[in-house]
Protein backbone atom coordinates (compact mmCIF):
# COMPACT_ATOMS: atom_id res chain seq x y z
CA UNK A 1 0.00 0.00 0.00
CA UNK A 2 1.51 3.32 -1.05
CA UNK A 3 1.10 6.48 0.99
CA UNK A 4 1.75 10.09 0.11
CA UNK A 5 4.27 11.63 2.54
CA UNK A 6 3.97 15.33 3.40
CA UNK A 7 6.20 17.36 5.69
CA UNK A 8 5.46 20.29 7.98
CA UNK A 9 7.49 23.45 7.50
CA UNK A 10 9.62 22.66 10.59
CA UNK A 11 10.40 19.12 9.50
CA UNK A 12 11.21 20.21 5.94
CA UNK A 13 13.54 22.87 7.34
CA UNK A 14 15.39 20.30 9.45
CA UNK A 15 15.73 17.92 6.50
CA UNK A 16 17.16 20.73 4.38
CA UNK A 17 19.75 21.46 7.10
CA UNK A 18 20.51 17.74 7.41
CA UNK A 19 21.98 17.72 3.90
CA UNK A 20 25.26 18.86 5.49
CA UNK A 21 25.50 15.56 7.37
CA UNK A 22 25.78 12.82 4.75
CA UNK A 23 24.85 9.92 7.07
CA UNK A 24 21.79 11.71 8.40
CA UNK A 25 20.72 12.80 4.93
CA UNK A 26 21.01 9.26 3.53
CA UNK A 27 19.10 7.80 6.48
CA UNK A 28 16.27 10.33 6.10
CA UNK A 29 15.99 9.44 2.40
CA UNK A 30 15.58 5.76 3.32
CA UNK A 31 13.00 6.59 5.98
CA UNK A 32 11.06 8.70 3.47
CA UNK A 33 10.89 5.74 1.08
CA UNK A 34 9.83 3.38 3.87
CA UNK A 35 7.15 5.78 5.08
CA UNK A 36 5.64 5.92 1.62
CA UNK A 37 5.80 2.19 0.94
CA UNK A 38 5.48 0.36 4.27
CA UNK A 39 5.68 2.57 7.35
CA UNK A 40 4.83 -0.40 9.62
CA UNK A 41 8.24 -1.93 8.83
CA UNK A 42 9.92 1.00 10.64
CA UNK A 43 10.47 0.65 14.36
CA UNK A 44 7.65 2.92 15.49
CA UNK A 45 5.84 3.44 18.74
CA UNK A 46 2.77 5.49 19.57
CA UNK A 47 3.19 8.53 21.78
CA UNK A 48 1.15 8.91 24.96
CA UNK A 49 -0.96 11.56 26.64
CA UNK A 50 -2.09 14.50 24.52
CA UNK A 51 0.03 13.22 21.64
CA UNK A 52 -1.35 9.67 21.49
CA UNK A 53 -2.56 10.16 17.90
CA UNK A 54 1.08 10.45 16.73
CA UNK A 55 3.66 7.77 15.90
CA UNK A 56 7.37 8.15 16.66
CA UNK A 57 10.42 6.66 14.96
CA UNK A 58 13.64 6.76 17.02
CA UNK A 59 17.10 6.51 15.46
CA UNK A 60 20.69 7.27 16.34
CA UNK A 61 23.43 8.66 14.07
CA UNK A 62 26.90 9.65 15.24
CA UNK A 63 25.91 9.14 18.90
CA UNK A 64 23.01 11.61 18.58
CA UNK A 65 19.45 10.43 19.24
CA UNK A 66 16.88 11.66 16.72
CA UNK A 67 13.09 11.50 16.55
CA UNK A 68 10.68 11.62 13.64
CA UNK A 69 7.01 12.08 14.57
CA UNK A 70 4.18 11.52 12.12
CA UNK A 71 0.48 10.83 11.84
CA UNK A 72 -1.29 8.50 9.44
CA UNK A 73 -4.57 9.22 7.67
CA UNK A 74 -5.70 5.81 6.39
CA UNK A 75 -8.69 7.16 4.45
CA UNK A 76 -6.57 9.59 2.39
CA UNK A 77 -3.47 7.33 2.32
CA UNK A 78 -1.46 10.21 3.73
CA UNK A 79 1.43 10.31 6.20
CA UNK A 80 2.13 13.75 7.64
CA UNK A 81 5.54 14.24 9.27
CA UNK A 82 5.09 16.83 12.02
CA UNK A 83 8.62 17.14 13.37
CA UNK A 84 12.10 15.71 12.84
CA UNK A 85 15.09 16.53 14.99
CA UNK A 86 17.49 15.63 17.77
CA UNK A 87 16.00 14.25 20.99
CA UNK A 88 17.11 17.28 23.04
CA UNK A 89 14.06 19.52 23.61
CA UNK A 90 12.17 17.55 20.94
CA UNK A 91 9.10 16.78 22.99
CA UNK A 92 8.95 20.34 24.31
CA UNK A 93 8.80 21.61 20.71
CA UNK A 94 6.18 19.02 19.86
CA UNK A 95 3.99 20.03 22.80
CA UNK A 96 4.28 23.66 21.73
CA UNK A 97 2.87 22.70 18.33
CA UNK A 98 -0.11 20.91 19.86
CA UNK A 99 -0.24 22.67 23.26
Amino acid sequence: MTYLVEYSRDSAKFIKKARRNKQLSEYLKKVNQQLGNDYVSLSIEPLSGKLRFLQSHHFKINRVDYRLVFSVEQARKLIYVWLVGPRENFYRQLLQKFG
